[in-house]
Order: structure tokens, then sequence, then C-alpha cells
């Protein structure tokens, strides 16, 4: 799920798109760490994360194959790298809050 934070419009997947935004992050240390994972039709290359304290979260680059992505996973290549903060809702949703949305991810 795709939250503007200024109008609280939520968006979710189109029922016509095969696939999910999947993500791991794998901490390497307190304060750091990498991620990787793949939209419905590209890879997400490992990738370096940022964290700190009051659950700020940074995401400085990403890197990925950028073949026909579908505006699902555009939602989330575009905003990921303004993240900063992130939480975990009351279902054990991994919530990811950037400059203009929120991004939601189930647990696996």
């Amino acid at each position: 799920m795709v939250k503007d934070n200024s109008s609280g419009i939520t968006i979710t997947k189109p029922a016509n798109v095969q696939g999910n935004v999947d993500l791991t992050f794998t901490a390497t240390n307190d304060t750091s760490g990498i991620f990787y994972g793949h939209t419905p039709t590209n890879e997400i290359s490992q990738s370096d994360y940022l964290s700190g304290t009051n659950h700020q979260l940074a995401i400085p680059s990403l890197s990925m194959t950028q073949v026909a992505e579908t505006p699902w996973g555009n939602e989330f290549v575009t905003n990921i790298c303004s993240a900063q903060e992130y939480s975990f809702d009351g279902n054990g949703k991994l919530v990811i809050k950037t400059t203009n949305k929120t991004l939601s991810f189930e647990r696996w």
C-alpha cells in the first residue's frame, strides 16, 4: 500500500499486476545494512541503508534494472530513496515514511 502523506489518498496494488514489491533488509551493524529485492518486473540489486535513533532511515541510492516498470512498482521505486523513518504497525507491516508518501510492506 502507498499513501500520499498530504492528501491521505491510498493506492493499493491493482488486480491486474502480477507479482509484488518484495524487499529484504539485513543489518550489517547497529546503524547500517543492505537491502535487495524486486518489483513486479525488475530486480533491486544490493543497496545500502542507514538507520539511526528514533527509527530514522536513510536509503541513499537504489540500484536496479529498469525495464517496463509497472506504475505500482514505480510508486515504491520513486519514493523509497526519500525514506526518513520506519516502524512496524500493529499487524506487523513494515511502514516506511518518506517525504511525500508512506509505503507499507507485509512481513513474510
